[in-house]
């Protein structure tokens, strides 16, 4: 089994800065769940991933953004 939800938008503190109404997304499979906050125009902020059944759990966090100019 595999879905995501949109679960809420939410003011972050990174290192990079403060991030207003990301967006939090949790997607769940059978062997965990992986936690993002998505900001539009920037992309995933952080993420948190956990697996089941092994002791493996990732935390990823922005901390730094530089925007494509054309």
């Amino acid at each position: 089994m595999y879905y995501r939800l949109v679960e809420s938008q939410e003011d972050l503190a990174t290192p990079f800065r403060k991030i207003d109404n990301a967006y939090l997304v949790i997607y769940r499979t059978v062997g965990g769940r992986v936690i993002r906050w998505f900001k539009n125009g920037i992309g995933i902020v952080p993420e948190r991933t956990t697996h089941s059944g092994s002791i493996i759990e990732t935390n990823s966090l922005l901390k730094d953004f530089q925007p494509h100019r054309p």
